[in-house]
């Protein structure tokens, strides 16, 4: 299957999120993020793709990875990977810790 381009990736997961244009410029707005209508068109259109930080930004609200978003991997568009569960360590149960034991000379 050949890769999907930036314009066409972007605008699937902004399909997937049910995200319009103006929802996702209005998004970037309150975060502080300067993101303007014909920066957002030329990214649909394919004539641009963003930068780096614009781009962490779209694939992060979007709930894609940078790399999806860019066509550079064919996997399923979301981050739905969950994250690794945490390690199980029997030592470090939450029983409280044994008190300290006299020592030789104190137990005299």
């Amino acid at each position: 299957m050949a890769q999907s381009s930036f314009a066409e990736r972007l605008k699937e997961a902004m399909g997937e999120k049910g995200l319009k244009q103006v929802e996702l410029l209005r998004l970037a707005a309150s975060q502080g993020r300067k993101l303007g209508k014909s920066q957002l068109s030329q990214y649909l259109s394919g004539k641009t793709v963003p930068r780096p930080a614009m781009l962490s930004f779209l694939a992060h609200e979007l709930g894609v990875s940078e790399e999806w978003l860019l066509g550079q991997n064919d996997a399923t568009p979301t981050q739905s990977s969950p994250p690794p569960p945490e390690p199980h360590h029997p030592a470090a149960s939450h029983a409280p810790a044994p008190a300290p034991t006299p020592s030789s000379k104190e137990a005299q």
